[in-house]
């Protein structure tokens, strides 16, 4: 990036695609060091990129993210009401069919913004650090949130706390579906995926406050192809940066994608240039056209290199050159830092093992489908939800069975037989 430098703004207009009222401008200088009436998107990237350059990210600030996510990106504004909405880069592209509220007999909507691709990096990792599908939400919703680098203290239809829980339903209840086609040997071929992200989730959505998300039942469990689909392979990012970029879809999208592009670049010795019409294909429609998407490119890689400082790039007619370059975490801070997943990986499971932790004793989505359908047909008002939280607690005192499906099924049919 050349000099050590300070962020100096300038006033916008609003970008498309933002959900940020009051965009800013970010130049590099040398002069005005002094943070004092800077914005606090500013102050944000600023310490981020202090706090990046000083030492590389520990465990608990690493992040993960599918290649999947950076080929085709998730919409960064909400696309309405459509059956489906579509993402190209190339040959290959993204679908995404919105899930649908049973209660309230409408479209749950497409998850959209910054929030689902912080949830989606939340999730990546922890299916990462734990090698496990099955995910607890923290100890509390407060936790969980603060855990995303969210505000939880906010109440009302715009704080984070409401947001997150719109855009994780949305996310959590999405189809998506990934495709690939073209022309290989004189043949023509077509490949694709559909993922569902999870089997099922139980969240409790309380209060600021009250409830604690882990002692109601908070988890989300993944789906067996969603779970390979993010641990295969996945990209590691600093999230000291994802949290400074946070206010920018677009910008988060470009860091992952620079992560992506540089490393690839460093491993092929080669520079990797891109034309600005792919980019906006692959970045999406949000834009009235090439022009206008540039401008904004522009504007979000220069948040990007003050918390990607060795990000090596050059602008050309027509595009950009990506320039061999480290990536956003180094191997060795990668390497070391996978040691210790592995090692506190061990650890908890020993601990699960020696303390009948409900990471254990997890009834299968086969057999609780058969119990709902037990509930279901008993008809005497119990919920299944209720009944999964009343055997965990319940086989917590007893003693893990030696087959947690058959005893939670023969604990389902007594229950049923009486009223709650």
């Amino acid at each position: 990036m050349g000099k050590q430098s300070q962020i100096l703004t300038k006033k916008i207009k609003p970008c498309v695609g933002e959900n940020q009222t009051g965009l800013y401008r970010f130049a590099l200088k040398v002069r005005r060091p002094s943070m004092e009436r800077k914005s606090g998107i500013v102050k944000r990237i600023q310490q981020a990129s202090q706090a990046i350059a000083q030492a590389p990210p520990t465990l608990a600030e690493l992040a993960f993210t599918p290649r999947e996510l950076v080929q085709a990106t998730l919409p960064h504004r909400d696309p309405g009401n459509v059956p489906v909405w579509v993402r190209r880069n190339g040959q290959y592209g993204l679908s995404i069919q919105p899930g649908w509220d049973i209660a309230k007999n409408c479209s749950i909507g497409y998850p959209f913004g910054t929030l689902p691709r912080l949830l989606m990096f939340w999730l990546t990792a922890e299916a990462v650090r734990t090698n496990n599908k099955l995910i607890k939400l923290g100890e509390s919703h407060t936790h969980f949130l603060k855990g995303l680098g969210l505000d939880p203290d906010r109440g009302g239809k715009c704080s984070d706390s409401f947001r997150v829980k719109n855009q994780w339903l949305r996310l959590t209840n999405a189809k998506i579906s990934f495709q690939y086609w073209g022309n290989f040997n004189g043949k023509q071929h077509q490949s694709f995926l559909n993922l569902a992200i999870a089997e099922r989730s139980v969240v409790w959505w309380e209060e600021k406050g009250k409830g604690r998300l882990e002692e109601e039942g908070g988890f989300i469990e993944l789906t067996d192809r969603f779970f390979q689909a993010i641990t295969q392979s996945p990209i590691p990012l600093d999230f000291r940066a994802l949290q400074a970029i946070k206010n920018s879809p677009l910008a988060i999208d470009v860091y992952s994608w620079a992560t992506l592009r540089a490393y690839a670049a460093q491993q092929k010795d080669k520079p990797h240039t891109v034309a600005w019409e792919v980019l906006l294909n692959q970045f999406g429609s949000d834009y009235r056209d090439v022009k206008d998407f540039k401008r904004y490119f522009k504007l979000a890689l220069e948040k990007v290199q003050c918390v990607y400082p060795w990000l090596q790039f050059e602008y050309i007619k027509g595009g950009i050159t990506i320039k061999p370059s480290s990536p956003s975490v180094s191997y060795r801070s990668l390497k070391k830092n996978s040691k210790l997943i592995t090692a506190e990986t061990s650890e908890k499971a020993l601990l699960t093992s020696k303390s009948n932790h409900e990471l254990n004793l997890c009834v299968s989505s086969k057999a609780f489908e058969e119990a709902v359908f037990l509930i279901t047909n008993a008809d005497t008002g119990w919920c299944k939800y209720a009944l999964e939280k009343q055997f965990y607690d319940y086989a917590r005192k007893k003693g893990i069975p030696k087959n947690v499906d058959k005893a939670f099924l023969g604990f389902v049919r007594k229950k049923v037989t009486q009223k709650p």
